[in-house]
């Protein structure tokens, strides 16, 4: 009854599908893995080197010491901060890329050379100033936060109004970031605003943003690499992508963040309206590897049902273990692409892939069935697969029509195929058992 019941063969071919899912899933897990081990290959390169850079500031804070009166004309004093954000901010960057290697992964480092101007206004705070208040303005202080301190090479110029300042190690206050350096202006209340200025080398890894803190906010940045990626609260207004480098500038107004230009203390927090540049690896062959093993339980099922198709058209049964020797080898593709890909190109490590499983799958079929006819059907309906497959991850933003339209081709073929099979009688033409 076994090599009579077609559809019997079918339910077992089925549950042996699905029982291939598990391999699958192991190798997706693989491919997780080593991806996850190149996250930290890259951090611990960037951990010495420096890490994605955050540059906020800079940001006047003037302490502000209040009288409070309480019971039976005791005193009390209260020291708070009043922060002050610049009016205008103009910032620079000049990224000089650079590959560094871990083994067989790669981290994508640069050097900035930064220019930055900013001009504060301080007039306002002489309305803060009363019997119980006195603003401490010798005690004021700049804020420049830089995210990771490692990655500072030297700071050539920090000027307020033309006059040298020098960089303080540490922040005086947390309230505007968890790290950067401090300086002392001497600051000038007749004035009522002032100039800064700094000129700076940082080095980073991946990523660099500026938290717009000016009234208004311009970002330039440049760099001699070909993957940029725009990231954070705001795009850019303006970009120029070539084939050897890029160029983007930002404009962003104190409108379009969600916090005022002078608050006290920690009342607001400032990190989310950053905005700036990923370097991305021209080919991610970890994102690659993810995409194309999403197909894998498709391609095992258009085998099964190319097998299941020699066997009703031709008569030539196929045992339970024939087919998952084959599936076992289409998932052994995935792996050896993950395996190659970390050495070669992903394009030549597909290739060298899909050859290797097509030819091994061709001459298979041959040995088992004997026909040279079935061993080149299966081999070309691989071919077709694997060039499909390469399609579809070459054309992302089309993948899913693309996708819909090739099974439905299929579909259609197989019922063209069969539009004349007795289904009832269609086992009982093969002589061999399944």
């Amino acid at each position: 009854m076994l090599r009579q019941s077609i559809l019997l063969r079918m339910a077992l071919v089925a549950v042996l599908g699905l029982f291939m899912l598990i391999p699958i899933v192991m190798v997706q897990g693989l491919v997780h893995e080593r991806h996850n081990r190149r996250d930290e290959a890259v951090k611990e390169i960037s951990e010495k080197w420096g890490q994605a850079q955050t540059l906020t500031g800079p940001v006047l804070t003037v302490p502000v010491r209040s009288t409070i009166r309480g019971e039976k004309g005791i005193k009390t004093f209260r020291t708070d901060y009043l922060h002050c954000l610049p009016g205008r901010l103009d910032v620079r960057a000049e990224l000089i890329p650079e590959i560094r290697h871990r083994g067989i992964y790669r981290a994508v480092l640069y050097s900035a050379r930064l220019n930055c101007k900013a001009s504060l206004d301080y007039g306002e705070l002489d309305a803060y100033e009363n019997s119980d208040r006195e603003v401490l303005w010798n005690e004021a202080f700049l804020t420049i936060g830089i995210s990771d301190l490692k990655g500072i090479r030297s700071i050539s110029e920090l000027k307020w109004d033309g006059a040298d300042l020098t960089p303080q190690p540490g922040l005086r206050t947390k309230d505007l970031g968890p790290a950067g350096f401090t300086a002392f202006p001497k600051i000038d209340r007749r004035a009522r605003s002032s100039d800064f200025s700094m000129s700076a080398e940082i080095n980073g890894s991946e990523e660099i943003q500026v938290v717009p803190v000016g009234k208004t906010t311009d970002l330039s940045v440049s760099s001699a690499w070909t993957a940029p990626s725009f990231i954070g609260a705001f795009l850019p207004v303006a970009r120029n992508i070539t084939d050897r480098s890029f160029s983007a500038t930002w404009r962003v107004l104190h409108l379009n963040r969600n916090y005022p230009q002078m608050w006290w203390n920690q009342e607001h927090s400032v990190a989310s309206s950053a905005f700036g540049i990923r370097l991305l690896l021209p080919v991610d062959e970890y994102q690659k590897n993810s995409r194309s093993i999403k197909y894998a339980a498709l391609f095992i099922l258009l085998i099964f049902v190319a097998f299941l198709m020699t066997d009703i058209l031709t008569g030539i049964a196929l045992h339970p273990v024939q087919y998952a020797l084959v599936s076992f080898a289409l998932v052994l593709f995935y792996a050896l692409l993950l395996s190659l890909s970390e050495h070669v190109s992903f394009n030549t490590s597909y290739l060298l892939a899909s050859l290797v499983v097509v030819t091994t799958i061709s001459l298979y079929t041959k040995a088992i069935t004997g026909r040279v006819a079935v061993s080149a059907l299966i081999g070309g309906l691989l071919s077709i697969q694997y060039a499909f497959l390469f399609l579809l991850m070459q054309l992302e933003d089309w993948a899913l029509l693309l996708g819909s339209v090739g099974l439905f081709v299929i579909l259609a073929l197989i019922m063209y195929l069969t539009r004349r099979i007795d289904w009832f009688n269609a086992g009982r033409r093969t002589e061999g058992g399944l």
